[in-house]
C-alpha cells in the first residue's frame, strides 16, 4: 500500500514540476514582450514553415516545423523520423482566436483538440504570432486545468520554400 501511495504522489508530482519549470522560464522569457507587440500573422500562414525551440534544442530536435494548409485551416507538424525522412504528424485546425492568457490579443490558434490526436496531445494548443513576412512567433500552451492555460514554451517558424520539404515528406 506504502509503494502505491508513493507511486500516486510521484505521478501527480512530477508532471507539476515539468510544468512548474516551463511555466518558470517561459514567464521570464523576453519573447513574451515581443509576443505581446505582434500581431495575428497577415496574410495567414500557408506552406512550410521551419521550426526551431531556443533555449530547447535537445529537446526539441527532431521537431522540422509546421505545414500549413490555409485554404483548409489546417495543418501537421514536421518531425525527423527514422533514417531522417520527414515525417507529417500531429494534425491541428487554425483560426484566428483570442489568446487563452490575454483575451485582449488576437492570435492565430493552432488547435490539437481534434479526434486524431492522442489525448495527451487534444489539451495542447499553440498560439501564433507574425513578426515579419515569413516569420511568426509561437507559444506552446497546455490545459491541463481548465479555464487555466499554462504557457510551456515559445518556439520560431520561417517561411521556406515548400517542394524542397514536401518533396521529402512520407
Amino acid at each position: 500500500m506504502r509503494f502505491l501511495i508513493m507511486l500516486l504522489s510521484a505521478a501527480i508530482a512530477l508532471p507539476a514540476v515539468v510544468v512548474l519549470y516551463f511555466m518558470r522560464r517561459t514567464s521570464g522569457d523576453r519573447r513574451q514582450a515581443v509576443f505581446d507587440r505582434a500581431d495575428i500573422p497577415d496574410p495567414l500562414p500557408n506552406g512550410s514553415y521551419r521550426g526551431s525551440v531556443p533555449g530547447y534544442e535537445r529537446l526539441a530536435a527532431a521537431w522540422c516545423g509546421k505545414r500549413f494548409e490555409a485554404a483548409a485551416s489546417a495543418g501537421t507538424n514536421l518531425v525527423r523520423g527514422a533514417g531522417g525522412n520527414i515525417q507529417a504528424t500531429a494534425p491541428y485546425r487554425t483560426y484566428p482566436d483570442r489568446s487563452l492568457q490575454d483575451p485582449e490579443r488576437d492570435v492565430l490558434r493552432v488547435d490539437y483538440n481534434i479526434p486524431e490526436n492522442p489525448f495527451w496531445l487534444r489539451i495542447c494548443s499553440d498560439e501564433l504570432v507574425q513578426l515579419e513576412p515569413g516569420s511568426l512567433l509561437g507559444k506552446a500552451l497546455i490545459r491541463l486545468i481548465p479555464g487555466r492555460p499554462f504557457a510551456m514554451l515559445f518556439f520560431e517558424l520561417r517561411a521556406m520554400d515548400s517542394s524542397a520539404v514536401d518533396s521529402s515528406i512520407e
